[in-house]
């Protein structure tokens, strides 16, 4: 199992947000936490030509948009 700490700033972010989108942010966050950086596609890819290596997304649907919040190990 992984730990996850989510920063002050997104945790400020999340309170304006929909409970779907909360909702669904923390059930990925549990897959997260179980898969670690092995979660991948749909749930997670890692973000071709990006500054820094192995910086990912987690992805999904809510409130007919697409979100993603990037992460790194």
């Amino acid at each position: 199992m992984w730990d996850i700490d989510v920063c002050e700033e997104l945790e400020s972010e999340l309170e304006s947000l929909s409970k779907e989108v909360i909702r669904k942010f923390f059930s990925y966050i549990n897959l997260l936490e179980t898969e670690g950086p092995s979660l991948s596609r749909p749930y997670s890819d890692t973000l071709k030509g990006a500054k820094y290596t192995n910086l990912k997304e987690l992805r999904f649907d809510a409130d007919g948009g697409g979100l993603a919040f990037c992460l790194c190990f």
